[in-house]
């Protein structure tokens, strides 16, 4: 007889213990990514220490947030869509991820059916900022690396290279020697 896996979310003191975040803030926000995660299929426990990782070294706190830099570098960047005056601040990153740059709204606002052209801020809202950190790592295949362990392959999907690299394996590392028995 078939019976389906039930597969349970990391504990939020573990996450907290990881990434050294609040535990408030993982507490408030983790749940929401696991769930979206969960609703994208790819809840796994790897998927989720991947996951994890990657929030935990993009923002320090595991809370969405708001770049800290006016933006104004990414002003008139063709490769981000940036193409009208004041894009560059308008559409800085923002959320667990740093959604940046006209088009990447643009396509976030597509699939996910939420208006962050007009409202880029919405991307700060825990929430909305756990549906586009879910559906980034669906989308982009960051699942796959995370099943086989792939580390860096992870991380170089997510930044483009391995910035943060010592932050994101000492949470994965973290992770994995204090839950085995999860």
């Amino acid at each position: 007889m078939y019976q389906p896996i039930h597969i349970v979310a990391l504990p939020v003191d573990l996450v907290a213990f990881a990434t050294r975040a609040p535990l408030e803030n993982v507490a408030k926000y983790w749940p929401l990514v696991y769930e979206r995660l969960r609703n994208y299929g790819i809840n796994q426990k790897l998927v989720q220490i991947g996951a994890v990782a990657t929030i935990g070294t993009e923002v320090y706190s595991f809370k969405p947030v708001e770049e800290i830099a006016s933006g104004e570098a990414y002003e008139g960047r063709l490769d981000l869509g940036n193409t009208n005056p004041g894009d560059g601040a308008r559409y800085k990153g923002r959320g667990f991820i740093q959604l940046t740059g006209r088009s990447n709204y643009r396509v976030a606002s597509t699939a996910l059916g939420i208006d962050l052209i007009t409202s880029p801020e919405l991307a700060l809202q825990g929430n909305v900022a756990a549906r586009i950190f879910a559906w980034y790592f669906s989308n982009r295949g960051i699942d796959k690396p995370c099943m086989v362990e792939n580390w860096r392959r992870v991380r170089k999907l997510v930044n483009g290279g391995y910035n943060g690299w010592e932050r994101f394996i000492g949470i994965i590392e973290r992770l994995n020697n204090a839950n085995s028995n999860f």
